[in-house]
């Protein structure tokens, strides 16, 4: 994989922890603790914001404390660098499964939008792209996705709490959502996140089209970068973002606690 540059990551790093904010957070000597009653382990796991002061030592039975008061289990996540090894030797001996191996892919805003207006412009097309409110889009995603009810307040939750430019998007066909995503404008990097299709309607360009299109959005709003992040072993969706002039930029993991 090729390693983007530290800065580049911070960067990246930022935007995402923007675009997917936690009702709770807590700073602790270079990494933020963050709380979200449990939906999402990005929303409810340690990260590292900037090179650290305190060990592996003292942070992990802060932080497990922290989880635990509010029943809900510890869990870390880290950036594959050789900073991160410590903590992640730590967390292993204390007998933290790794889950979720994940890889941050990135795209020129310009290359990832390529032939975005052409099929904008193709109002006679069955499937239209279109902006939708949050309550509407989110009605779509849990369709789409088939996501358990019970975590739809949640989701809400972070999804209202964003504070930079959102956009809601979705394909539709006779007024039926087939693909739907969700993107987030954090100066010049847009990120794209919750991008599902309609299980009978996969392997059909659905979720190209809809990532060009949202691309789109981004850049005529200034963006010049895209990112996204797909599980490791997600091989078909990790060579859709391929076609689509996405490449690996870095990759990172999360540790999660045994159940006590």
């Amino acid at each position: 994989m090729r390693r983007m540059d530290e800065n580049e990551i911070d960067e990246i790093e930022a935007a995402a922890l923007n675009a997917w904010p936690a009702a709770q957070q807590y700073l602790l000597d270079g990494y933020v603790v963050r709380l979200a009653q449990g939906y999402t382990k990005r929303a409810n796991s340690v990260n590292r914001l900037r090179p650290p002061r305190i060990a592996p030592a003292e942070l992990v039975p802060l932080c497990e404390d922290l989880y635990r008061a509010r029943g809900l289990p510890p869990i870390f996540r880290l950036i594959d660098s050789a900073e991160s090894a410590a903590l992640d030797r730590f967390l292993a001996q204390r007998g933290y499964q790794m889950l979720d191996q994940t890889v941050v892919m990135t795209c020129a805003a310009a290359d990832a939008a390529d032939g975005a207006a052409a099929l904008q412009g193709a109002s006679a097309a069955p499937v239209q792209f279109v902006q939708m409110e949050l309550d509407g889009w989110l009605d779509a995603y849990m369709q789409l996705s088939q996501a358990a009810p019970h975590t739809r307040a949640a989701h809400r939750a972070i999804l209202q709490a964003i504070v930079p430019p959102r956009l809601f998007a979705a394909l539709v066909v006779d007024g039926e959502p087939l693909a739907c995503g969700m993107g987030v404008l954090d100066r010049r990097r847009f990120g794209l996140f919750d991008i599902v299709t309609h299980a009978a309607h996969r392997r059909q360009g659905l979720g190209g089209r809809l990532v060009r299109q949202m691309a789109g959005w981004a850049q005529e709003r200034g963006a010049a970068t895209c990112y996204l992040q797909v599980v490791e072993r997600n091989s078909t969706a990790r060579s859709l973002y391929a076609r689509l002039g996405f490449t690996d930029a870095y990759g990172y993991w999360y540790r999660i606690a045994a159940p006590k």
